[in-house]
């Protein structure tokens, strides 16, 4: 292998690792992003749950007789 060939190949391996770093880097904050959206998720699904709960105090029959009696 000559002087010339070397050089190259050096420079093809820095060039190579300098492209893996840069995609496991964004691969690891893909993750983070995930990671984020997922306890977003959880915490959505959690304020539905208490709004269906909500609604349900409030359509229910025994809350409608409560507000006659308080407004006598």
């Amino acid at each position: 292998m000559g002087p010339f060939e070397m050089v190259v190949s050096i420079v093809a391996i820095g060039v190579l690792g300098g492209i893996v770093k840069v995609f496991l880097s964004k691969s690891e904050v893909k993750n983070t992003e995930i990671q984020a959206l997922s306890k977003r998720l959880d915490k959505l699904e959690a304020l539905e749950e208490r709004i269906q709960t909500l609604e349900t105090i409030v359509t229910d029959g025994k809350a409608d007789l409560r507000r006659e009696i308080d407004s006598l």
